[in-house]
């Protein structure tokens, strides 16, 4: 097996315009999710939460310089009802706000 080349580390401006994208992906993803949530389709509310977890986990990772590294696993936890649903993507949006003042 081969090795990969070390990637080139990203420079600051490249991580913040990377960040600034993502950021605006998931505010548009929790619209999105939060329609699911209306509608009661858990199934897809869940399936997005781990979407949203990732989005928030690479923003965090891009603005502190760290260097991309494989997780195994889910990212987010199993929410069973509306209200566990609810109140995780509230806690993401905290976190996302925590993170882009």
């Amino acid at each position: 097996m081969w090795a990969a080349a070390p990637a080139e580390p990203e420079s600051l401006a490249q991580r913040v315009s990377r960040a600034t994208e993502l950021a605006a992906f998931f505010w548009m993803m929790t619209a999105v999710t939060a329609k699911y949530l209306v509608r009661r389709d858990l199934v897809f509310v869940q399936c997005q939460l781990e979407e949203l977890q990732g989005l928030v986990q690479e923003v965090e990772r891009l603005l502190s310089g760290k260097p991309w590294q494989y997780r195994r696993g889910s990212l987010s936890q199993f929410e069973p009802t509306i209200t566990a649903q609810k109140q995780a993507v509230s806690r993401l949006c905290a976190e996302m706000l925590s993170l882009t003042p």
